[in-house]
């Protein structure tokens, strides 16, 4: 089922703009593209029917891409999670750690950015290259082989929705793992500060 994408986040609180400002660039190298993966009412995406190597089946949702973000301090950084849904047969979460110093100052820099590879682990790099980062403040990164990579190609930007202003339906059915056949999905309340935690780049909580 094809879902029509959540509104973009809006407002003028600290954490939505600078979730705003840092979202990543997205660059799909073979695979299924970002979709919804659940709407206002809590329908969730079913994902694909059957397998397709072409891609061809999921290359882009006629109604919008999305990418679902949630922050929060973590040591003396904060982290904003971007996550993305693939709807495959088997369907799929990678996600992106932005850490910044603070968004609630004028000189908001990326302090490392960690990111979800093929084998299940996090990519990190402490700071990222400044090649892979668009305007020091874009980390621009490829989705290839079910996982996360930083790139020095220029990807898109997709529909941004944070948690907090999803609604309670939708949130619900985020937090059911059944939702997704049994899938994680690394923003919600039962895994969002886990994966903050897994996703650490630095040597110690500073």
């Amino acid at each position: 089922m094809e879902l029509f994408k959540v509104s973009e986040s809006s407002g003028s609180s600290v954490t939505v703009k600078a979730a705003t400002t840092f979202k990543p660039l997205l660059l799909i190298k073979n695979g299924c593209h970002a979709y919804p993966a659940v709407n206002a009412a809590g329908q969730v995406s079913t994902g694909l029917q059957q397998a397709d190597a072409t891609g061809a089946a999921c290359s882009g949702s006629s109604m919008g891409s999305q990418v679902y973000g949630r922050s929060a301090w973590y040591g003396r950084v904060w982290g904003i999670m971007y996550a993305w849904y693939f709807p495959d047969v088997k369907p799929e979460w990678e996600h992106v750690v932005v850490w910044i110093n603070n968004p609630d100052v004028t000189d908001q820099t990326i302090r490392g950015a960690s990111m979800t590879n093929s084998t299940g682990g996090y990519f990190s790099q402490v700071p990222p290259d400044a090649m892979k980062v668009e305007g020091g403040k874009n980390v621009k990164i490829r989705y290839k082989n079910n996982g996360l990579k930083p790139t020095t190609k220029k990807g898109e930007v997709q529909n941004l929705v944070m948690w907090d202003q999803l609604t309670p339906a939708a949130q619900k059915a985020l937090n059911d793992d059944k939702s997704f056949g049994g899938v994680q999905v690394p923003i919600n309340d039962n895994y969002f500060l886990l994966n903050l935690g897994k996703a650490w780049p630095f040597e110690k909580k500073h």
